[in-house]
């Protein structure tokens, strides 16, 4: 585990073992933006904890920048907040990722560093098939949806006061982004 890197103006990294996962914070004047939930409960306690060290504003939003159990299984220890993602999401978590977990929790010994007994699917209470904004008080955050990439539910957190999106898993080196968004980022 990493400690807080400010990567823009009043935004947040940290970066997770063991997949090296990345966790963001967008902070706005009276509430935060959390971006991804990592993949369990003990695990998005931890994230809770490590936001508390960075600041005293409550978590308002959640966003998951995809479906993935990497990125949204820790939903459930933030349903005080507005969770937001793509509207591809439920039926992704239906198809995919609850038989994904039922089967890894059936064998605990399977992949015993993830512990995923007490998880429970939580999807967005919010969801986006079109582009849609946020105020997080005096900042504005946008959450573009897109075409299918890393998986069908992608979905881009751009933080327009300080020029930057936070993509997850879409720009990494498996996954070249769609076209619509290597223009939007000049390539």
């Amino acid at each position: 585990m990493s400690a807080w890197n400010e990567v823009a103006d009043r935004v947040y990294q940290r970066r997770y073992d063991p997949l090296d996962i990345s966790v963001s914070v967008v902070v706005g004047d009276d509430d935060l933006l959390l971006v991804d939930t990592r993949y369990n409960p003990r695990e998005a306690e931890e994230v809770r904890s490590d936001i508390a060290e960075l600041s005293t504003l409550p978590i308002r939003w959640v966003a998951n920048t995809h479906a993935h159990y990497d990125h949204s299984f820790g939903n459930q220890r933030f349903t005080d907040a507005e969770i937001l993602g793509h509207h591809l999401l439920p039926k992704h978590f239906a198809e995919y990722e609850a038989p994904r977990l039922a089967g890894w929790a059936g064998i605990p010994s399977a992949r015993p560093q993830h512990d995923w007994q007490g998880g429970l699917l939580t999807p967005p209470t919010t969801l986006m098939s079109s582009v849609q904004e946020l105020d997080l008080g005096n900042r504005r955050v946008r959450f573009p949806p897109l075409a299918p990439g890393h998986t069908d539910t992608d979905l881009v957190v751009e933080i327009t006061d300080a020029v930057t999106s936070l993509l997850s898993t879409v720009g990494t080196r498996s996954c070249r982004p769609p076209a619509r968004l290597r223009r939007r980022l000049g390539g």
